[in-house]
């Protein structure tokens, strides 16, 4: 289709399919005509209107021998009903009707989910055309979505999430030029992720988005040979790990940096000020900067390290010292950034979420960090004695961490001497005995199997405490005694 083929060029489009009788035909906006024998034949003439400017690249012409399934869609802004239409063939639809109602079921939902989020859907209708021969996955034409046909028949949850999320990021609201694609694709790609999390939960997605940071971003490579997020090449502009995952963590990063009530209330206004437009990356920081003026990480850097740069921080973490004060313990570690500083920046600003765990409770503690340095010395004062320390648990931020967690206080197990157990090995049926030391009142003694099962549990405050052995299998056990911060663990054997 001869066209101007620049983004940000938006106009209202009248487009006209000629297709014989049988044939379904489809477009952008509304049918509102249609002229019978157009040429004097049987061919006949559809006219579609779009209400609301459109860039060239989402226009769409299909014609095929579809059947139609619809279901309406109340809208949040309590006027509209949004009529929801899958256009599939009729053999599909026999084959595969279960999936077909899945799928237009899973559309209702996600369409309210989005709603929730950003605003009510910009346009009159929605529709999704099935294609095969199709050399795209999926394609976002405004108002008219097309699948491959595999999204009906292996049921491409994500991605019909992802192409219903572009009409806000990327059909309402669109890049100006191809250098900011990753406005409309980091968008999408993000709201993959907003789905899960409303239809599964956070950890499911949580998993999700971290499997495709590190299957399509870091690579075999840790992302050395990634392109920025702006300006790629044009071989380069579809990259999965920049263009859209990369791009996803951006929106991402600048929700847990912000909160949800400030990000989403961000993303309303920015739908707001920008609906039926075309804006650059420019145009974002700018407004970022206007609509919340003091970040944790000023708006020039974020983007700059994020979008116009390469790369992404690489964590590791030191124990420099652990001290025990009136009120819990006295923590110093140091956090390094270790990236190479030939392939990426020296030093990324970030908020770094940094958790410390008690020893043998299970207990957590919590705070965050700026950091701004190639190394940091943070000092944390906890109030209990701290097993690990993990950085950015929640993963908050896209960086690559040394290892999952570091191990603060492995001498902070007590000898086994300290406590006594008899008889030793102990026979079936007799009671084993266990002795603790005078300090060690309110203690919590536990029996664990070797395959990890808790066998036996019990809080004592006396300085004898027994286990009826009777119902425990013959076989080797974990003896492990906890009490004021300290902890003893040693092997017990119980014989037939």
């Amino acid at each position: 289709m001869p066209c101007n083929d620049r983004p940000y060029d938006k106009a209202l489009a009248t487009i006209t399919i000629l297709a014989p009788p049988g044939f379904t035909t489809l477009s952008n906006g509304t049918a509102d005509s249609v002229t019978l024998d157009w040429d004097g034949s049987q061919i006949r003439a559809y006219r579609y209107t779009s209400a609301e400017p459109i860039s060239t690249y989402l226009m769409v012409a299909i014609a095929s021998r579809y059947a139609v399934l619809e279901r309406s869609y109340p809208s949040r802004d309590s006027v509209r009903t949004i009529p929801l239409r899958l256009y599939l063939w009729q053999s599909d639809l026999l084959s595969y009707a279960d999936n077909a109602a899945w799928m237009l079921a899973m559309t209702e939902e996600m369409m309210r989910t989005y709603e929730q989020h950003y605003r009510p859907y910009p346009f009159g209708s929605y529709g999704q055309a099935l294609l095969y021969p199709y050399f795209m996955g999926a394609m976002e034409h405004q108002t008219m979505t097309t699948h491959h046909r595999n999204a009906l028949i292996q049921r491409w949850e994500t991605v019909i999430a992802h192409e219903l999320a572009h009409h806000w990021l990327g059909d309402l609201v669109t890049c100006a030029t191809w250098n900011d694609l990753w406005l409309n694709e980091g968008g999408a790609t993000y709201s993959e992720r907003l789905w899960l999390e409303y239809a599964y939960g956070d950890s499911v997605a949580r998993r999700y988005f971290a499997a495709r940071r590190d299957r399509d971003y870091f690579r075999a490579d840790g992302a050395r040979s990634q392109p920025p997020v702006y300006n790629t090449s044009g071989t380069n502009l579809f990259n999965t790990g920049t263009t859209y995952v990369k791009a996803g963590w951006i929106y991402h990063m600048m929700r847990t940096m912000l909160g949800d009530s400030t990000f989403f209330g961000l993303l309303r206004s920015y739908f707001d000020r920008f609906a039926y437009q075309s804006l650059e990356t420019e145009d974002l920081v700018r407004f970022c900067q206007q609509r919340v003026p003091a970040p944790l990480v000023p708006w020039r850097t974020f983007f700059d390290q994020w979008v116009y740069a390469v790369g992404h921080p690489i964590l590791h973490a030191d124990l420099l010292s652990i001290e025990e004060t009136a009120r819990g313990y006295h923590v110093r570690v140091r956090i390094a950034q270790v990236q190479d500083s030939s392939a990426f920046l020296p030093v990324y600003v970030v908020p770094l979420q940094l958790r410390l765990r008690e020893y043998w409770s299970g207990g957590a503690y919590d705070t965050t960090v700026l950091l701004s340095q190639r190394e940091h010395v943070v000092t944390l004062e906890v109030p209990f004695l701290p097993r690990t320390l993990e950085l950015d648990p929640d993963d908050a931020i896209l960086c690559q961490k040394d290892s999952s967690a570091l191990v603060l206080s492995v001498e902070a197990e007590t000898s086994p001497e300290d406590i006594r157990v008899f008889p030793h090995p102990c026979t079936r049926g007799q009671p084993l005995t266990v002795w603790l030391p005078p300090t060690w009142n309110a203690a919590t003694v536990r029996l664990w199997t070797s395959d990890g099962r808790l066998a036996f549990q019990t809080t004592t405050s006396s300085e004898l405490s027994s286990i009826e052995s009777a119902s425990l299998a013959p076989g080797l056990y974990m003896l492990e005694v906890a009490a004021h911060q300290r902890i003893s663990r040693q092997r017990v054997i119980i014989l037939p």
